[in-house]
């Protein structure tokens, strides 16, 4: 049996993940990795980083690229506040 929930229920859970990332000032960022945690790429969120859910998604705001990449094959990214705190950890 699938899990469901209402549009409410997904919006909150989607608004509170989302803040986590908010948290703070300057805007936090989103850094990719290879699978030995080495970085690849670090971006930076706009403040805030994303909008209010909609139907349980939430949009990003822009995203300032890396122009200092390093390069390398993602393997997972890391979803970070402005003070360097991991709130989203995901493969990629």
């Amino acid at each position: 049996m699938s899990v469901t929930h209402p549009t409410a229920v997904r919006d909150g859970v989607c608004n509170f993940v989302v803040d986590q990332v908010d948290e703070g000032t300057p805007p936090g960022t989103l850094v990719f990795q290879t699978s030995g945690d080495v970085e690849v790429a670090t971006l930076t969120f706009s403040n805030p980083a994303f909008g209010a859910s909609s139907t349980g998604t939430a949009t990003a705001s822009a995203i300032t690229s890396d122009t200092s990449a390093t390069g390398g094959t993602i393997a997972k990214a890391r979803f970070k506040n402005a003070a360097g705190t991991d709130k989203i950890i995901c493969s990629v």
